[in-house]
């Protein structure tokens, strides 16, 4: 099949899905006693939007592109090299989107993280015409030190610093960067669904998002993207979401399968 569009993801465990826990081809090897074999369409970012976008008639395709984005636990230098071979033997075409995304161990250095982003930037739109995106990324007490992204380090927190990058000018700019603002959206989430229904959009770790979490991210995307306009339906993720929210209540004992209907309907095509 071909597409009109395609959204390449970069990152790391959040792009590739880690919603369920683990990821799609462990809880395929799990075999049918693992229960989560009956929401694999929520196992990641990808499966989430394609699924809505293919509902609706729109033959545009999200993927995780395995490249990761900008923290220190990977070689930017190899980053950038495939990034720029992807766009040169035509992976990632003019008018795709790249969208990256970090939320793993960082350098607790904003300068040099500002630095890395703005390379990034750099390899995904000074040639073509290609929309990047970026994100500010949540983060919550449970997690280390090195994935917090809303704390100071020196005089500027990680987030500030991803900011900064996505305001500076790259030199022989073709392409666009459009940008989210993910933590400000989970944080109004989770305080919401945790008030109301006593549901967290989190794992235990509070680097992860979970099944609410993850569908929160894929609704600020096919928002940012403008994809809301042309969508009139999200019935399979919210039918599926109905018939398993068991597996969805994450310690709720209030949650029920009309709720989970609700919750999936408000992340994928807004209120």
């Amino acid at each position: 099949m071909a597409y009109r569009r395609r959204i390449h993801l970069i990152g790391d465990s959040l792009a590739k899905g880690d919603a369920l826990g683990a990821y799609r081809e462990q809880i395929i090897a799990n075999g049918p006693a693992d229960p989560r074999t009956a929401i694999l369409l929520f196992a990641s970012i990808s499966s989430m939007a394609n699924n809505v976008l293919y509902e609706n008639g729109i033959r545009d395709e999200f993927y995780y592109t395995g490249v990761t984005a900008v923290n220190l636990s990977s070689d930017l230098t190899a980053t950038l090299a495939t990034i720029r071979s992807m766009i040169a033997c035509g992976t990632i075409r003019s008018g795709d989107v790249v969208v990256a995304e970090d939320a793993g161990p960082h350098c607790e250095d904003p300068d040099l993280y500002q630095s890395r982003w703005e390379q990034l930037r750099a390899a995904v739109i000074d040639r073509f015409d290609i929309t990047l995106v970026m994100m500010s990324m949540f983060s919550y007490p449970n997690a280390p030190a090195d994935s917090q992204y809303s704390t100071l380090f020196g005089d500027r927190s990680m987030n500030a610093a991803t900011l900064a990058a996505y305001e500076a000018t790259i030199p022989n700019e073709r392409g666009q960067t459009l940008w989210i603002d993910m933590k400000t959206a989970m944080d109004n989430w989770r305080y919401a669904a945790k008030s109301v229904d006593n549901v967290d959009v989190m794992h235990p770790d509070d680097i992860h998002p979970n099944v609410w979490g993850q569908a929160l991210m894929v609704g600020e995307l096919l928002k940012a993207l403008n994809y809301r306009p042309y969508l009139n339906t999200a019935d399979g993720l919210k039918d599926l979401a109905y018939a398993q929210y068991g597996q969805l209540k994450y310690g709720s004992t209030t949650f029920n399968a009309v709720r989970a209907f609700q919750y999936m309907h408000k992340c994928i095509l807004g209120p």
